[in-house]
């Protein structure tokens, strides 16, 4: 089935496009036509050899002068803004780019004497937790529970401030999960190896998840249909969640793995306050290192929480 596609080819640009999300996003636009630009942090991996049709441009959203040369180069259609800081050592490394990169980028695409449709990939964190019985939607009110989590509402905010001057989207994936996914290795390592699976918590924690493709459709679905952001509207007005109809519990996910790896799986549940030493060790770590771990304590606040489980229904009717 062909994925989602814009109505003529145009000339896009995708901040974060060295990322998981941004390799996929870049593949898709190029099949399509597209003339794609891509923007890379200096500290960016090398593209896939298969995105050699990308026009890849370094530099730094923190920095506005740069941030405006290259929307100048590329005059964009539309823009589709991945890039962000999920891993920090502090809370004002979150802010910086998450909130402050994404005022300068949303703001030299206003000023354009031809603004390009912007579509913001937030997070799911944004928008925070929910009950095990329930799921976020996009009229509920935003309570995160993690700095990235906050810092992320704070590019929405800042994002849609701008909302006035060029039609915007944002779109709120889950846990997204795919080939080329780094991040889920930690959760596929031990059951590959081993057949473990380990789960933070005692309670029966569910997950919204994504598949990279779909969320893929989903977004440039989004740019060329979507519902946009209303600047006197306070009710989710051009905000979508992206997820699977299922929400199943992070032991459940496990097993899936499992059964794909042909392993039996044996769940070990960490205890809260087990999961929140571990944390604290491996930021000391972190710190030492110089680097930002995947697990600490500001993600232990995500991990503990009760469930992550966000309702679509508004993306499958609009997209």
């Amino acid at each position: 089935m062909p994925g989602a596609c814009l109505q003529t080819p145009e000339r896009i640009l995708v901040t974060g496009a060295g990322g998981f999300i941004g390799q996929h996003l870049c593949a898709a636009l190029v099949d399509q036509g597209h003339e794609v630009f891509g923007l890379l942090h200096a500290g960016s991996r090398r593209p896939a050899p298969s995105l050699e049709h990308v026009h890849f441009i370094q530099a730094e959203l923190t920095d506005a002068d740069s941030v405006k040369q290259v929307l100048q180069q590329a005059q964009p259609g539309t823009v589709f803004h991945l890039a962000g800081v999920t891993r920090a050592l502090n809370r004002r490394d979150y802010f910086r780019v998450n909130e402050q990169g994404s005022a300068h980028l949303t703001g030299a695409c206003a000023a354009l004497d031809a603004p390009p449709t912007l579509v913001l990939v937030s997070s799911l964190a944004a928008a925070g937790p929910c009950a095990p019985d329930d799921a976020r939607s996009e009229r509920d009110k935003p309570a995160p529970v993690s700095a990235y989590g906050q810092s992320k509402l704070a590019g929405e905010k800042a994002v849609a401030q701008w909302s006035s001057h060029l039609p915007l989207t944002i779109v709120r994936p889950p846990v997204v999960f795919g080939a080329g996914d780094r991040a889920s290795l930690l959760l596929i390592r031990p059951i590959h190896r081993w057949g473990l699976h380990v789960v933070c918590g005692q309670r029966n924690f569910r997950i919204s998840v994504i598949c990279v493709t779909d969320l893929v459709d989903a977004m440039i679905a989004a740019a060329r249909q979507g519902e946009r952001v209303d600047p006197q509207d306070e009710t989710g007005s051009g905000i979508y969640f992206i997820a699977n109809a299922e929400a199943p519990t992070l032991a459940d996910f496990g097993r899936t793995i499992g059964r794909v790896l042909n392993r039996s799986v044996r769940v070990i549940r960490v205890p809260n306050g087990l999961t929140r030493f571990a944390a604290v060790g491996s930021q000391c770590f972190g710190r030492l290192r110089g680097r930002a771990p995947y697990l600490n304590r500001d993600k232990v606040n995500e991990l503990l929480a009760p469930s992550w489980v966000c309702d679509s229904t508004k993306a499958q009717r609009d997209l």
